[in-house]
């Protein structure tokens, strides 16, 4: 597993679709009655960051 900038935690609701894990952008490890999910793509990060500055740009 690749970890970008740590372990990202991801919400209940962004988290109940698999469609992420599927793809292969995250993973999820059980700890208890707890799921932690982590970023395996690194270059979503990248990809964020770039929308993030588009944003900041336009003053959205």
């Amino acid at each position: 597993m690749v970890e970008s900038r740590g372990t990202r935690s991801v919400c209940r609701k962004f988290s109940k679709g698999t469609v992420f894990k599927s793809a292969g952008i995250v993973d999820d490890e059980r700890k208890q009655r707890m799921v932690e999910y982590s970023l395996v793509t690194p270059c979503v990060v990248d990809f964020l960051d770039c929308a993030a500055k588009v944003i900041r740009a336009r003053g959205i």
